[in-house]
């Protein structure tokens, strides 16, 4: 699919990987974009619109783009899980762009240097409206045609690409008018695209902070043929050795150096977990959006039905309100929507439950069960071949096949399921993330 580009301001991108993240999200989500654009969403943006506006034209040693669903409530501040012990234990100074997707004080976020990204964002949408408003792909229909056929799903082709066009004009723009950061650290490297070009194309270091799901069943990582290194990033800091391995060995995605870094939030809420009962009572629940949550509570309101009142049911929402659910579904008093973030609610249940969610991974170190709903087949997909092999995760189908694995389950310590899990999520974050910020310091900032 290498041949699948589009030329434009003197350059020739190739767009198959814009391409792939969308087929990947509607294939697995019914719905090919993660964040649905919306009057409450339109009203956020214009909210923060000028969040930390002064802060773009200070010079930064680096810059952060992350976005708000990233911040879990620690000690009365909503902290960045992926970013604020990294840009706060640091003698170089960062300023962290963030989408803001919900409203919170300034007061109870602890990131020092903070900007809205909507003013990029409204650029963006501008631009691609009147300077990009039909992309000539009639060139590639037929391979068009073939990824559709393979995939099962049909995308809006010309938005994506109008985006990422968008993307790196308007980032391409800012570079040539600000101070430049050094090096940009940024979470989800596959919708960001065109800022990854315009900063390589800088001389700026790229470097991704792992998010989530890695492996042979995300897509977006899994590459068989080599591409254009100018839109990737440079590097990639992973939860473990096992996501390193699969950088080195299994993909030929154009990311130079994988390096173990660990996880804050896993090893700051593994020493929160409780110990399981002696039989599993109470297990949290993440819903994943789309069709999969409404699968995913169809088989737990049925396993309800047909063994009532044995577990209390505690339900963490993703992007779709609760309220979403309270009208689509009559829930039983066991079952109930919880305020707390997952890693929370993971460590005060007996065990966790999903399909493929990366909850699912993290539940492991922080010493619960796993179980896994193999709700048309995905969790056998995606999940499976990460963690299918410990002897802590369990798959099944049916409510039979989940009462069966819930009667015979043994109780086991939190130490003894965590270190389980140890290729995946390395210990000891923060002096990992002190030496990489060292090193990182030495090569770039203090040339």
């Amino acid at each position: 699919m290498q041949e699948l580009t589009v030329s434009k301001f003197g350059r020739v991108f190739q767009i198959y990987p814009w391409l792939k993240v969308r087929y990947f999200a509607k294939y697995t989500m019914g719905k090919e974009a993660f964040y649905e654009k919306s009057n409450k969403m339109l009203l956020l943006q214009i909210r923060s619109l000028l969040k930390g506006f002064s802060n773009y034209f200070k010079r930064f040693d680096g810059w952060v783009f992350s976005n708000s669903n990233e911040r879990v409530l620690l000690n009365k501040k909503y902290v960045d899980k992926s970013f604020d012990y990294l840009m706060s234990n640091t003698s170089m100074k960062i300023l962290c762009f963030e989408l803001q997707l919900d409203q919170r004080k300034r007061n109870l976020i602890p990131t020092k240097y903070l900007v809205s990204r909507a003013i990029l964002m409204l650029a963006e949408e501008i631009y691609a409206k009147v300077f990009l408003r039909k992309i000539d792909l009639s060139a590639h229909t037929v391979l068009l045609k073939q990824l559709e056929q393979e995939m099962g799903v049909v995308i809006d082709v010309n938005s994506v690409v109008r985006k990422f066009l968008a993307q790196y004009r308007v980032m391409s723009l800012l570079l040539r008018v600000l101070p430049n950061p050094k090096f940009v650290l940024l979470t989800v490297s596959y919708t960001l695209f065109g800022y990854i070009q315009a900063f390589k194309e800088r001389g700026i270091r790229v470097i991704e902070l792992q998010h989530g799901l890695i492996g042979t069943s995300h897509s977006s990582f899994l590459y068989k043929s080599e591409y254009n290194p100018i839109q990737f990033p440079d590097e990639i800091w992973v939860n473990g050795e096992r996501d390193a391995g699969f950088f080195e060995n299994e993909t030929k995605v154009p990311i130079k150096k994988a390096k173990v870094l660990g996880s804050y939030i896993v090893d700051f809420y593994k020493e929160k977990s409780k110990e399981k009962k002696e039989i599993i009572s109470s297990i949290s629940v993440t819903l994943q959006d789309g069709n999969l949550s409404e699968g995913l509570i169809e088989f737990l309101l049925t396993f309800n039905r047909q063994f009532p009142n044995q577990i209390e049911w505690k339900l963490k929402t993703r992007r779709t309100p609760e309220q979403v659910y309270l009208d689509q579904f009559e829930f039983s008093p066991n079952m109930s929507f919880t305020s707390l973030n997952a890693y929370e609610i993971i460590g005060q249940t007996d065990a966790h439950l999903t399909i493929f969610s990366t909850t699912a991974i993290e539940a492991l170190s922080l010493g619960k069960v796993v179980l896994l709903y193999d709700f048309n087949g995905l969790a056998s997909e995606m999940l499976v071949p990460i963690i299918g092999e410990n002897k802590h995760v369990f798959v099944f189908k049916t409510p039979l096949e989940f009462m069966e694995i819930l009667t015979h389950i043994q109780p086991e310590r939190i130490d003894e399921i965590a270190n389980s899990n140890s290729n995946i999520y390395h210990a000891d974050y923060k002096k990992q993330v002190s030496d990489y910020l060292i090193e990182l310091e030495n090569e770039l900032v203090k040339k």
